[in-house]
């Protein structure tokens, strides 16, 4: 090889061998660098593909369960019977447990659809969040939802809320619309998906482990502690999140979280999305997070996919190959040089070889372009990414654009949003699996803007090595075909439609030969109407339902429906025997070369009776018109009578046919006209009713009115007068005579005080010349009884209203004289008063005074003897109908054995008679201190049965 030359080359014996390995070391350290740094760069790309992948798998599992949604709620909730029963239910507590058991019915079937296709919670509230109807859980019902994000939003914006969020009995994908009745928004229903069923969505799609972690904070927020601790489990990577019960159960999830614990705790914990890898029993995987935000925006989950993927592995394990070829590669250029010329000489060979190729390339493409110009179909090549390499010129009459403009875009660049959506799935399957494209049709934007459907056909393509390239195939235009099938389908359910779901009883009837009259078709309505089953009635004829007097009539009437149709009434008998009456409209009709005749049947029993009903009603209101003792009138939209009492003849001194149709101001004098057509526009605009009254020729008249809507807008107002002139007198007179006794009663109240302080000045008179401080002691209790029960006749005298007292300002007065009396040192013995603004009528008012005024003089009698110090609270409140009086000391309590109902002393007598004169009930209790506690009830109103106590 030393003396060998080849053509190019010049081979000599080598001197410089250690500066060329020197330069074969640097160069291969710099492939190493290089191989590493792409391996690098190569397995961040496919971490983020995962990523995307992953993400977009989960977005399309719950834009697909939206679609369902969405179809459910239009065609199954938003229906006007469903909305009417959570509008009655808002309105009327008393019908909600119908109202609830009615939808819970009728919404069953489609609850069970649902189960079927993975959504687990289907619920609807009233629009104050509360909980109305759970399907899964009917028991459940009356708890306010507010708290959830979702609820509360749908109910506060009143339009569609979608999104991840956690309840309180369980967590998933919610999609929750608003319900309207008649415009008014009247409560909302929610669509929710677990996480679990999203995993099983997903499961069919890419099989694989998965994981949901949701937020530790916002379970412990939102879930009941009880379904807390059943259903969730520590997640094994943070403890800021949980999983559910049977997540926790996936033992090779578990022990993969237990490796990795460590090493994403942080990134958790910061709501990254990101891949990591982990291996379990020689597998290796990759684990793909991506945080999921609720409804609110916030991150309040995180999914996780743990797929078994050797990959990366097994790309580094190329990498390091890769290193070691190109080691032995270097090392192996010493030798190949001699080489050199034959690989020259073959590569010559293969050149001739690939010019060769070249030419017969040229001659098939050319072949192949003109197949390709000539036929009527689109014919096209996308490569793997579905990205299109090739166009025929066809595409110019399919779609408007030039080839050039064609390649280089996607298929899905050409389709309306819609379509892509669901054709990218399809194909999507479809590349997987290496399928051939058979006949998909799908929706195409022509350049135009118009749409253009396509029939797509195609194989997959394949290089030397069996690698997918892509896929070749042809389109061709069915618009036409596609619209022509449509219609005609459309026009055949549409008819099918109208014979099945008519209200009226259709029949197809033989009209010509022996067997006229015998019915060959019936839907669904006849059968019902008839009592019959379709076998048994297309055994018999017309006739058979006819009574026999119309039966006889039969063959006259089917020669006059073949000429000119004709429209009848007759009386048609059911298999159960019972008649009733029809109106028949029946035409002639020829279906081929053969005449039959077309039957629509109604039954007008109940218009019958309507109509009798009808003129009864009309005989009844023409009745009360003509004989009402108030003034009944009817108004149009344009403010004209056209219905009026007769008595209206008296009031405006004219025939009543001379009334009709007349203005305001043809009736009445031109202000009151004024004011009477000012109130009716006014009603007619707002909708409400409205009350007046007005003089006319020197009488009062008081008027309610109010509007007739029809079709929800106002179309007439109607409304009835009264002549209350003498009321009017009446009430004057009343409300001078109730003047003149209330001031009777206020001087009464006065003087009775007055009474009293003269009683009390005496008592306290004769107290002063008593020396003995027992005998004096009577006298002066006797005269602080005295004066808390002036007190009331003095409050009573000093308010504008004397049917009854402030109590709170009573017992504030009262303690500030017992304190005053009995020489109370505010420092040493403290008053806390608890009193509501409670009103109470005399009869009550003094027995209740009496007592208070025992009880606190007992307080600051005996419960601090020697100047120990404490606090006396007075609690005076009312529940509902029942007054409640606590008087409590913390004192010295009361002596051992005290039976404070069989006590010798006056005060507990006192208020013993008197709780019974207040129809209430008297307890003492005696713990660290005394408590007293008295309850007694409203009286009952004038004309009420009361019972009393002698006190």
């Amino acid at each position: 090889m030393k003396n060998s030359k080849l053509k190019g080359f010049s081979i000599k014996p080598y001197a410089g061998r250690p500066y060329l390995l020197a330069l074969f070391l640097v160069i291969e350290t710099c492939i190493v660098l290089f191989f590493l740094q792409d391996f690098g760069r190569h397995a961040d790309q496919y971490r983020e593909q995962l990523l995307r992948a992953f993400d977009a798998s989960y977005r399309g599992a719950t834009t697909s369960f939206d679609y369902a949604t969405q179809v459910i709620f239009d065609d199954e909730v938003n229906r006007p019977e469903i909305l009417k029963l959570i509008a009655v239910a808002v309105d009327d507590d008393k019908k909600r447990d119908a109202c609830r058991n009615e939808l819970h019915r009728l919404m069953l079937p489609s609850c069970e659809k649902q189960k079927n296709i993975g959504i687990s919670e289907f619920h609807f509230h009233l629009k104050d969040g509360t909980s109305f109807l759970r399907m899964r859980a009917p028991e459940q019902f009356g708890d306010n939802l507010n708290r959830r994000t979702a609820v509360y939003q749908v109910n506060k914006e009143q339009k569609p809320v979608k999104g991840y969020e956690v309840g309180y009995f369980s967590e998933g994908y919610r999609f929750v619309y608003p319900l309207f009745y008649n415009g008014r928004h009247v409560g909302s229903v929610e669509f929710g998906i677990t996480s679990e069923g999203i995993i099983n969505s997903l499961k069919k799609i890419y099989p694989a482990h998965y994981l949901f972690m949701i937020d530790r904070t916002i379970v412990d927020d939102m879930t009941y502690a009880d379904w807390k601790t059943t259903n969730y489990r520590e997640s094994g990577l943070s403890a800021y999140f949980v999983v559910g019960r049977k997540a926790a159960e996936d033992t090779t999830v578990a022990s993969l979280n237990q490796m990795l614990g460590n090493k994403v705790r942080d990134r958790i914990a910061h709501m990254e999305r990101f891949v990591e890898k982990g291996s379990l029993d020689g597998k290796n995987y990759l684990i793909t997070f991506i945080p999921v935000q609720d409804v609110k925006g916030d991150a309040a989950a995180y999914f996780v996919q743990y797929i078994n993927d050797d990959y990366l592995v097994h790309q580094s394990r190329n990498i390091i190959l890769d290193i070691t070829l190109f080691t032995l590669l270097l090392a192996g250029i010493y030798y190949t040089i001699d080489n050199v010329q034959a690989r020259r000489r073959f590569l010559e060979q293969k050149n001739n070889e690939l010019q060769l190729l070249t030419k017969t390339l040229h001659e098939s493409e050319d072949r192949f372009k003109t197949l390709t110009e000539s036929t009527s179909d689109w014919i096209w090549e996308v490569n793997e990414n579905a990205i299109y390499t090739y166009a025929s010129p066809k595409i110019k009459d399919l779609l408007g654009y030039d080839p050039k403009e064609v390649v280089g875009k996607t298929p899905f660049d050409l389709m309306p949003e819609e379509e892509v959506r669901r054709i990218k799935g399809i194909f999507s399957d479809i590349v997987k699996a290496r399928r051939p494209i058979i006949r998909l049709e799908n929706i195409n934007v022509h350049k135009d803007g118009r749409l253009v459907m396509l029939e797509t056909s195609g194989v997959p393509t394949f290089d030397a090595q069996g690698d997918f390239r892509g896929y070749r195939g042809i389109d061709r235009d069915i618009t036409e075909r596609t619209r022509m099938e449509k219609a005609l389908f459309e026009s055949e359910r549409l008819y099918r439609t109208l014979f099945e779901q008519s209200v009226d009883a259709i029949f197809l009837l033989e009209a010509e030969g022996p067997e006229s009259g015998r019915i060959i078709a019936a839907n669904e309505r006849a059968l019902s109407m008839h009592g019959y089953c379709l076998e048994e009635m297309l055994q018999l004829n017309i006739r058979d339902l006819d009574v026999p007097e119309d039966a006889a009539k039969v063959e006259e009437r089917l020669q006059r429906i073949k000429k000119e149709g004709l429209q009848f009434e007759v009386t048609h008998r059911r298999k159960d025997g019972s008649e009733f009456l029809v109106e028949v409209k029946a035409c002639g009709v020829i279906l081929g070369s053969r005449h039959y005749i077309m039957a629509i049947d109604a039954d007008i029993t109940e218009r019958k009776k309507a109509e009798v009903a009808l003129r009864e009603s009309e005989e009844i209101f023409r009745s009360f018109m003509e004989y009402s003792p108030i003034y009944v009138f009817f108004k149009d939209e344009h403010i004209r009578s056209i219905r009026l009492s007769r008595n209206y003849e008296i009031m405006l001194e004219r025939p009543i046919e001379e009334l009709l149709g007349k203005t305001m101001d043809d009736l009445f004098p031109s202000d009151l006209a004024k004011s009477i057509i000012a109130d009716d526009k006014r009603l007619m605009k707002e909708g409400t009713t409205i009350s007046v009254e007005e003089e006319f020729n020197g009488r009062v008249y008081s008027t309610i009115k109010f509007p007739i809507t029809i079709d929800g807008k106002p179309r007439y107002l109607a409304g009835y007068t009264i002549d209350i002139t003498d009321r009017r007198k009446d009430e004057r007179k009343i409300i001078k005579a109730l003047q003149e006794k209330e001031t009777l009663l206020r001087e009464i109240h006065h003087r009775v005080k007055n009474n009293m302080q003269v009683v009390t000045s005496l008592l306290r008179l004769q107290a002063q010349k008593i020396q003995d401080k027992e005998q004096k002691k009577p006298f002066e209790e006797s005269e602080q009884r005295i004066r808390a029960m002036a007190l009331v006749h003095e409050k009573l005298y000093q308010k504008e209203d004397l049917s009854g007292i402030n109590f709170s300002e009573y017992i504030h007065n009262i303690i500030r004289e017992l304190q005053t009396a009995y020489s109370i040192d505010g420092a040493r013995v403290s008053t806390k008063i608890n009193v509501a603004d409670v009103v109470l009528e005399i009869d009550s008012a003094i027995p209740c005074g009496l007592i208070i005024n025992e009880l606190i003089t007992n307080c600051f009698k005996y419960a601090f003897p020697q100047g120990r110090s404490g606090e006396v609270t007075v609690n005076f409140i009312k529940d509902r109908s029942t007054y409640i009086l606590t008087i409590r000391d913390n004192g010295i309590g009361l002596p051992a054995g005290f039976d404070y109902r069989q006590t010798p002393t006056l005060g507990m007598q006192i208020v013993n008679v008197l709780a019974k004169q207040l129809l209430g009930t008297f307890e003492i209790s005696s713990d660290r201190g005394t408590e007293a506690l008295i309850t007694f009830s409203e009286k009952e109103p004038l004309g009420g049965k009361e019972e009393n106590s002698d006190s």
